[in-house]
């Protein structure tokens, strides 16, 4: 008897949900689940998924409504999916749901919703959803990520903090920015901005060229030279302390190239789904100057000593708006001091022979516990 497919409903993209797609395509795949692919938006492919989604796409000519189906994407589009039963994706950053996300989750094709964390699935509870909602925790690959020692995309010859995630108000991205500047400036050390967000650029010429893609601070404004376009980023200094701002030139498999370039993360988000790069970092063995927010709540408590003495506590909560992708209308995120965020780094400044070397130990605990086969083995119980 021919094996029942999995209906998966996805973008293969190089943003979150396709991220997100192309590696949950993958671990199902190696568990030797067929699937059928139904492509939703333009194909921007990262080769290292592709022998993955393209079998699934080719078994579209197998496609039968009845099997069951996994659908992530916005969830509010989710009513253009079928199966049985349709298993949907809410990820949201923040306290509140879009109204349409609850009218269509409630009221469309969808039997049971997944979320990231225990908090996401309390949520959604508490915004009076009445569906089955079951928690499937994001996970890395540890084939890519993991402390194997490697060639560093960059060698910035200094001891150096990354921060990674695209430009937003929600990341703190400008806050951390000054933060490192305010703190770092007169010190031999660097920061890695792999922060590129395509959606600001507002000129007429190519997006590298516009700094503000990047940060709404400008480093020239405090002493830094801006030293030129090095194929893979922007560089600025002071003749002390360097800060890079990294094109999205980094494929999957390339990407331990970069975090091997840095000794400690930064990541102070003010909500997240899951934020993958954080969880990308600390498999590698970076412990991460972090925010205990929405997402990031659901692994960081648990985590080795090492990561414990960098958690930011948020102070409150605020309305999340930033008039841009967030308009006060979807409830509130945390509340994050950026003196936090500097007395942070400087605490790591301070102690920097502690981060001299990879932490096998905080590797160990994210690649053990949430790993995208994890995620896989959940979904196909489920179905």
């Amino acid at each position: 008897m021919e094996q029942q497919k999995l209906n998966i409903f996805a973008p293969i993209n190089l943003l979150g949900n396709g991220i997100y797609a192309s590696n949950l395509i993958k671990a199902i795949s190696d568990l030797g689940q067929e699937m059928t692919l139904t492509k939703l938006g333009p194909v921007q492919s990262d080769p290292y998924y592709e022998s993955y989604w393209k079998a699934a796409d080719a078994n579209m000519l197998k496609f039968d409504s009845k099997n069951p189906s996994l659908f992530i994407f916005h969830d509010e589009y989710s009513y253009q999916a079928s199966g049985k039963p349709l298993l949907t994706f809410s990820i949201f950053e923040t306290s509140k749901l879009k109204p349409i996300s609850k009218q269509i989750l409630m009221n469309g094709p969808t039997d049971s919703i997944l979320v990231t964390t225990d908090a996401h699935r309390n949520l959604l509870i508490e915004n009076g959803i009445t569906k089955p909602i079951h928690v499937v925790n994001e996970g890395v690959d540890d084939c890519i990520f993991n402390t194997i020692p490697c060639d560093k995309a960059i060698d910035t010859k200094k001891f150096t903090f990354i921060t990674v995630g695209k430009r937003e108000k929600r990341k703190s991205t400008d806050d951390i920015i000054y933060s490192f500047i305010q703190t770092m400036a007169n010190k031999p050390v660097a920061l890695i901005a792999h922060t590129f967000n395509p959606f600001i650029n507002q000129t007429k010429d190519h997006p590298f060229k516009n700094l503000t893609c990047w940060s709404g601070i400008d480093p020239q404004g405090f002493g830094f030279k801006y030293e030129g376009w090095q194929g893979k980023y922007h560089k600025f200094s002071n003749g002390t302390a360097d800060i890079y701002f990294t094109a999205p030139v980094f494929q999957t498999p390339e990407l331990p190239t970069l975090y091997h370039s840095a000794n400690v993360g930064i990541a102070c988000s003010k909500g997240e789904g899951w934020d993958l790069p954080l969880t990308e970092m600390m498999a590698c063995g970076l412990p991460c100057i972090a925010t205990m927010c929405l997402g990031h709540g659901e692994y960081l408590p648990g985590s080795p000593e090492v990561q414990q003495e960098l958690i930011i506590n948020p102070t409150g909560t605020e309305v999340a708006n930033d008039g841009v992708w967030f308009k006060g209308d979807q409830g509130e995120w945390s509340t994050i001091n950026r003196t936090d965020i500097e007395a942070k780094i400087n605490f790591v400044y301070e102690n920097k022979d502690k981060y001299q070397a990879k932490s096998e130990e905080l590797s160990s605990y994210i690649t053990t516990n949430y790993s995208w086969k994890k995620a896989a083995e959940k979904i196909l119980t489920l179905i």
